[in-house]
């Protein structure tokens, strides 16, 4: 998961949608390192529209998937009241994605997996997931 310093984005004004200018933010974060928390806090000292994650939850050798509690507490302390959590992994493991889902059930109010049949025709791949996070239960 990546944030970083303030980027301008330039957004062509047909696709802008009301939205005047922005920007986005990128750090790299290693959930679970000790002093994550403070670094994750100070990313969400200014509310956060987007929080977008891909390829961050993983399987180690022993069948377990023990960086994904850790990931998505920092997803729900980056979240605001507002802020919509874009979450994308492949599936290659049902143990991994039960992890996910527990876990996020756990930090946010809402947990839904966007079917394929609704994202864009190139995105349609059964065995990438893509799940909506919202309403962290961990700030209010």
């Amino acid at each position: 998961m990546f944030f970083c310093k303030p980027v301008p984005v330039s957004i062509p004004r047909a696709l802008r949608k009301g939205a005047s200018e922005g920007f986005a933010v990128a750090e790299e974060l290693e959930w679970g390192k000790e002093g994550y928390e403070q670094v994750v806090a100070r990313l969400a000292s200014e509310p956060v529209d987007w929080c977008l994650a891909a390829d961050c939850c993983y399987i180690d050798q022993e069948g377990a998937s023990p960086s994904t509690p850790h990931f998505v507490r920092t997803c729900a302390l980056l979240c605001g009241p507002t802020t919509r959590c874009l979450v994308c992994f492949e599936l290659r493991s049902s143990e991994v994605q039960r992890v996910f889902v527990e876990e996020a059930s756990k930090a946010f109010n809402k947990v839904e997996r966007l079917p394929p049949h609704s994202l864009p025709k190139p995105c349609q791949v059964e065995h990438i997931l893509l799940y909506e996070l919202s309403g962290s239960k961990l700030k209010t």
